[in-house]
């Protein structure tokens, strides 16, 4: 018959191993994600870090020039509140082609574009 220090002995060995366990599953969960993400890259195109940084100060100008003030890019929805006063319910960018097609022109103007 085990004595209760015995059996304490068998509940630290047996958390031990669990905790070894967890480690270990926690290191292939980690190993998985990684070849997840090296899969998922694989057919993406490569760019380095300066073209990235042309990309982004090409969105950056296009965004900045954009005229978000200008109140014809918005469409509006009013609403009459229970006291009378008269709300926006809802506003929306009608304007999304335009400003992706200022994106674009931008970006490309940034590079050298060939054709196909």
């Amino acid at each position: 018959m085990s004595n209760t220090r015995d059996l304490q002995e068998n509940i630290n060995d047996l958390k031990a191993l669990l905790l070894s366990a967890e480690q270990d599953a926690n290191k292939l969960k980690a190993q998985i994600q990684e070849t997840d993400e090296e899969i998922n890259n694989l057919n993406k195109p490569v760019i380095n870090r300066v073209i990235v940084q042309e990309i982004r100060d090409a969105i950056e100008i296009a965004i900045g020039n954009y005229n978000f003030d200008d109140s014809d890019n918005y469409e509006y929805d009013f609403e009459i509140d229970y006291h009378s006063q008269i709300n926006i319910s809802n506003i929306e960018f009608e304007r999304k082609d335009e400003l992706a097609d200022c994106l674009s022109e931008l970006i490309e103007n940034v590079f050298n574009v060939i054709p196909d």
